[in-house]
């Protein structure tokens, strides 16, 4: 779990220091703090983007968390191509 505050609308029940299997990203990476920040996160469902909207509809449960990017970025693209290496290693 990823600890202490500053990821957007977050609490501590979804927050998470790796992808789960099969989860999609659903944001580009956010900076912590501020935008000078060298710390990422995007924000992963078990849903895909497509699918959403019927799961908003007819309120079926779906679950979603902060992910937190290992490592310093300098930007929001390298935070990204940290990402997706950790999103290719994850299995």
């Amino acid at each position: 779990m990823v600890t202490g505050s500053g990821l957007p609308g977050a609490s501590n029940d979804n927050r998470m220091s790796r992808p789960a299997a099969n989860w999609l990203v659903h944001t580009r990476p956010d900076a912590l703090g501020t935008t000078k920040s060298w710390h990422w996160v995007v924000l992963m469902t078990d849903v895909h983007p497509d699918e959403l909207q019927r799961y908003y509809e007819t309120r079926i449960a779906y679950q979603e968390a902060w992910v937190r990017i290992p490592g310093n970025h300098r930007t929001r693209d390298i935070a990204w191509g940290a990402m997706l290496e950790m999103m290719q290693t994850r299995h």
